[in-house]
C-alpha cells in the first residue's frame, strides 16, 4: 500500500508543459525558483497567474524577484519575453511603486520604450510621463543639432494605430505631451525619419 500512495505523491509533482511532454510542476525549491524554470514559457498564460507567481517569488526574495524580472524582459542577454515582464511590472508597479520609480529608466535598456507605456494607471504614471517627457526633450534637441537620438519616438503609440487601446493613448500621450494631435503626429514622423 505504501508503494501505492508513494506513486501517488510522486505523480502529482509531474504536469504537462506546453509542448505535451512530462515535467515536473514545482522544483519544491522555492517560488523564486519556480518562476525561474517557466518564465519564458508563460506567454500563453493570463496575467494573473504571471502576476501571482511573481508576487509570492518577490515575497521571497525581493532583489532577485526583481532581477529575474528584467531578466525575462531583457531583449538582448535574457528571455525576451514582453508580455510576461509587463504582466510582472504592472505588478510591482501596483504594489512596491517606489522600486519601480527606482529602476524605471532601466525598461527601456532591458526592453522596448513601449514597455513603459504599461504603467499608465499605476502608482508610477506621473513618474512614467516625467521619463517620457525627458527622453523626449533630449531626442528633440539632439535632433536639432544631429546627434543620435533613442528608440523612444519609434515605440510611442500613434494615433493611426490599429486597436482602439492604441488611438486612445496616442490621444492622451499628446495631451501629457501637451501637444495637438498634429503636433504629435509631425514630431513622431520627424523623429522616427530621423
Amino acid at each position: 500500500m505504501n508503494k501505492f500512495i508513494n506513486a501517488i505523491n510522486q505523480e502529482s509533482t509531474y504536469k504537462l508543459t506546453e509542448n505535451r511532454a512530462f515535467a515536473y510542476s514545482s522544483t519544491n525549491k522555492g517560488a523564486l525558483l519556480d518562476l525561474f524554470g517557466v518564465a519564458g514559457a508563460m506567454r500563453s498564460r493570463t496575467d494573473d497567474v504571471v502576476r501571482d507567481k511573481f508576487r509570492a517569488a518577490f515575497q521571497e526574495n525581493p532583489l532577485l524577484a526583481t532581477k529575474l524580472m528584467f531578466y525575462t524582459g531583457d531583449i538582448r542577454n535574457g528571455l525576451g519575453e514582453r508580455k510576461t515582464f509587463r504582466a510582472m511590472l504592472k505588478e510591482l508597479a501596483e504594489t512596491q511603486p517606489h522600486i519601480v520609480r527606482k529602476n524605471l529608466h532601466l525598461i527601456p535598456v532591458f526592453n522596448r520604450w513601449d514597455s513603459v507605456f504599461t504603467l499608465v494607471g499605476t502608482l508610477v504614471e506621473d513618474d512614467m510621463w516625467a521619463l517620457v517627457r525627458a527622453q523626449l526633450s533630449e531626442d528633440i534637441e539632439n535632433y536639432m543639432i544631429d546627434k543620435p537620438v533613442s528608440l523612444l519616438a519609434k515605440w510611442m503609440p500613434s494615433e493611426n494605430a490599429s486597436s482602439y487601446e492604441g488611438k486612445k493613448l496616442a490621444i492622451k500621450t499628446a495631451q501629457k505631451l501637451g501637444l495637438t494631435m498634429r503636433n504629435y503626429r509631425k514630431m513622431l514622423s520627424a523623429l522616427r525619419k530621423y
